[in-house]
């Protein structure tokens, strides 16, 4: 008699006492024993799976301490440092990456482009002082 007409446990015994195709069955029985092999795995996993299930209170202060250290990562990226200028050259305060001068006088990037870091001037770009 194939597999697929017995019972859940009389199946998960044969799977255990035999791991390896019947000789006997044809290629439609194999498949059919190896898919219920891996079924009644898949559903045994579920079931203990379900009994373990943590606390809510404690997924909730993990979810709220992962949350808390991102958002104080993001902060620290945002809080703006001014950028390094030498030799009219333009670097970043945070990766101390060169900055090129087009990017800062023309465009007034207002974020490192190697690093992410929110950067301004030390001096207000020029055209607030034409405008201002």
């Amino acid at each position: 008699m194939p597999l697929y007409a017995c019972h859940e446990d009389e199946a998960i015994e044969r799977v255990k006492m035999n791991r390896n195709i019947v000789a006997g069955w044809n290629r439609l029985d194999s498949v059919i024993f190896k898919i219920e092999q891996t079924v009644a795995h898949v559903a045994h996993e579920l079931k203990e799976s379900r009994e373990d299930l943590p606390d809510a209170e404690e997924m909730i202060e993990a979810a709220t301490k992962q949350l808390q250290e991102e958002n104080d990562t993001l902060k620290k990226l945002h809080d703006p440092g001014k950028i390094i200028c030498l030799d009219n050259k333009y670097y970043c305060p945070h990766c101390n990456r060169q900055i090129a001068n087009k990017l800062v006088e023309d465009y007034h990037i207002k974020f490192c482009p190697e690093c992410g870091k929110r950067i301004v001037l030390s001096t207000p770009y020029p055209y607030k002082r034409h405008h201002g």
